[in-house]
């Protein structure tokens, strides 16, 4: 009996290491992709850096004083990047990535960005901080930045959804489908800012799942201002 417990301590004890060392090498990989982004005179995202790395990449999503600092891709499913990194070595964290049967990100009437709920607080591990609506009030804003527009994204509305919901919409059919979906929305919401909802906004949702459930979603809705304007 003692040797079977101390086989299944080497074992656990592997894992975790293994597990750790998968998850450093996933965010070293990030690392060096941040750097790149960065690296620019006007203080803007080099998308023209980054993809010569991943010519997928359609945003960069950044909220101040978190780990959400990385780069959005759009591929040909919604399958690949959910283990794949920005630069095309398999890791376990994936990458952010907008649905791919959305026709015109950040132009459609909403824009679905997808990640992964990691144990080690990366990607959109913190989109669960946003159950409370006073992490909310400390966290009003995300940048986002594409290679055309720089973007604040408003925080709107918290949801905790199926991944079936009809909240997951990619196809519109007039102002009557966005009014109808603006009150589902609203219907839905653990609670929603005081940020007005119109049917002419542009709004972006964040996905993640809810903890280790293949079923149940955190969402986080928000409405896309230019910051030009």
């Amino acid at each position: 009996m003692l040797v079977c417990l101390l086989a299944i301590a080497g074992v656990s004890l592997y894992n975790v290491l293994k597990l750790n060392k998968d998850y450093q090498k996933d965010r070293e990989s990030y690392e060096k992709v941040q750097n790149i982004a960065e690296n620019t005179q006007k203080g803007n995202i080099n998308f023209d850096k980054l993809s010569e790395i991943n010519p997928d990449i359609i945003a960069w999503l950044k909220l101040e004083d978190t780990v959400i600092d990385y780069p959005v891709v759009q591929g040909d499913d919604n399958v690949k990047y959910l283990g794949v990194l920005f630069d095309g070595t398999s890791g376990g964290c994936g990458t952010l990535f907008a649905d791919s049967r959305t026709e015109k990100p950040f132009e459609d009437p909403c824009t679905i960005i997808y990640g992964h709920h990691m144990k080690d607080g990366s990607m959109f591990h913190t989109l669960k901080e946003f159950r409370s609506k006073d992490y909310a009030d400390e966290h009003p804003v995300f940048r986002l930045s594409t290679p055309s527009e720089e973007y604040n994204l408003a925080v709107t509305a918290f949801l905790e959804i199926s991944a079936k919901d009809s909240l997951y919409k990619t196809t519109w059919s007039g102002n009557d489908d966005k009014r109808l979906w603006i009150s589902d929305v609203k219907s839905k919401a653990s609670y929603l800012t005081s940020t007005e909802m119109r049917e002419n906004d542009t709004y972006v949702m964040l996905s993640t799942c809810k903890g280790a459930s293949d079923t149940e979603r955190y969402a986080l809705l928000g409405k896309l201002v230019s910051r030009s304007m």
